[in-house]
């Protein structure tokens, strides 16, 4: 059996509570009530866009968002995007030298898409890692929305 460090713990422990709000909240029938579609940062390019494996993120979030605001007019989705990026390596800058998070590049991505309406998009952008992507999405985002429903939207290489 491999033996967790107490980091690994605390980190697993948050994601089982959270996986475990969107599994619950995804296994009733969808009806009326707000959605929250949760796209994991996955970095950001030199340019300031999104690498290849985000953008997969936000297209599969486009796409459950255009399915449950056409098929369930009484919802109220929402994408949330997470991360302010890595404490390993600093943000690629604007050309005003700003700094780009994680979150504002997926952001501008849904906005360019013109699938999403802007009201419907949030951002977390103050975690460093996925510990904080757990904590304040759920302090800043879910709790204080009430959401109904919570989808977790990522890669298969990023889940292990």
């Amino acid at each position: 059996m491999m033996k967790l460090s107490k980091f690994h713990f605390i980190v697993m422990t948050l994601l089982f509570l959270l996986f475990g709000l969107a599994y619950n909240s995804f296994s009733s029938t969808l009806g009326s009530g707000s959605i929250a579609l949760v796209v994991l940062g996955g970095g950001v390019a030199p340019d300031g866009t999104v690498p290849l494996h985000t953008e997969y993120r936000l297209r599969k979030a486009i796409e459950l968002y255009t399915r449950y605001k056409s098929g369930y007019h009484d919802n109220d989705v929402h994408i949330i995007t997470l991360s302010n990026g890595t404490p390993h390596k600093p943000n690629p800058t604007d050309s005003q030298g700003f700094p780009i998070s994680e979150s504002n590049a997926a952001v501008k991505y849904l906005l360019a898409s013109k699938q999403v309406d802007p009201n419907d998009i949030f951002e977390e952008n103050t975690s460093l890692d996925t510990l904080g992507n757990a904590y304040f999405l759920r302090a800043v985002h879910l709790d204080p929305g009430h959401y109904d429903k919570v989808s977790i939207i990522t890669s298969s290489f990023h889940i292990q």
